[in-house]
């Protein structure tokens, strides 16, 4: 009888651990998951340009998955800008008046993280 109770113990406690377990592994891979805002991709890329403000801004799925798109003018120029919406990579930029080629800035974040 006393081992049975113990049994019974042992039996909801595991069951405990095993669901605390199971919900602390699903709120990390959410919380992974979430990538960044919109807000925060912005003011990124706004520090790495020279008098840069925000002309327009597009979440968009390309073939890399989501991404934030931006066009950003610094007063002469309009660049579109592209961040990795999961990861937070700057991986494209573009002179929009000469059509190709990153912007002087911009150029030197490619391929890092934001932020």
């Amino acid at each position: 009888m006393l081992v049975m109770n113990f049994l019974y113990i042992m039996i909801v406690f595991c069951v405990c651990v095993l669901v605390a377990v199971a919900t602390a592994l699903i709120l990390s891979i959410r919380k992974k998951g979430r990538g960044i805002s919109k807000d925060f991709a912005e003011q990124a890329v706004l520090r790495r340009v020279k008098n840069g403000h925000t002309i327009g801004a597009r979440f968009t799925k390309q073939e890399r998955g989501f991404v934030w798109e931006f066009d950003i003018s610094d007063g002469a120029r309009v660049y579109r800008v592209w961040v990795d919406a999961h990861t937070g990579v700057l991986f494209k930029a573009i002179d929009l008046g000469r059509g190709s080629g990153p912007p002087a800035t911009a150029g030197r974040m490619l391929g890092q993280k934001i932020g």
